[in-house]
């Protein structure tokens, strides 16, 4: 069935910067509940950074392997389509001090149940911590692709595909 709208051009973000923002984003979340959990629950300091250290390594894989590693390029990237622009991404302080205050909340929950089965630190802060890391990641790896062709690596976040998205490469204007 054809649309009678006609076809917007794609609105495309930097693959970098958005992983790094979301890195960003994780980092200020994860010290935030490893704060929170060391003063509301009394966790023990180093208890928690060695739980903190198994979640990275755990957590970190489980992000980068589905989410961050397919916006790191492995070849040539074809153009962006005619008429695409980019775009900052959606988001902005307020929205994600919300969401922010909304995961602390229910992070602290998780943290107390967590607790509770002595296994706290790998959930809270470590989870935040592991997706941190595996963002930062993925930004580093494209900075590096970008870095070695001179293109800055784009992508339609609108677009939905179960393989991730298209990739573009535009030249650094």
């Amino acid at each position: 069935m054809m649309s009678d709208r006609p076809e917007q051009a794609p609105r495309l973000l930097y693959a970098r910067d958005d992983l790094a923002r979301h890195s960003a984003s994780l980092f200020m979340l994860s010290a935030l509940v490893g704060v929170v959990v060391v003063v509301a629950f009394d966790w023990n300091v180093r208890s928690m950074v060695l739980g903190t250290a198994i979640g990275i390594v755990v957590w970190g894989a489980v992000k980068f392997f589905p989410e961050a590693l397919w916006q790191v390029p492995r070849g040539a990237l074809p153009v962006p389509p005619e008429g695409a622009r980019v775009a900052v991404a959606r988001g902005g302080l307020a929205s994600r001090a919300g969401r922010s205050a909304v995961a602390i909340a229910i992070c602290a929950a998780l943290a107390w149940l967590a607790e509770r089965w002595d296994i706290g630190a790998f959930f809270a802060p470590g989870q935040f911590a592991g997706y941190m890391c595996a963002y930062a990641l993925g930004a580093l790896l494209i900075a590096r692709w970008e870095r070695e062709r001179g293109q800055r690596v784009l992508f339609d976040p609108d677009e939905e595909a179960d393989d991730g998205y298209t990739l573009y490469a535009a030249d650094r204007g």
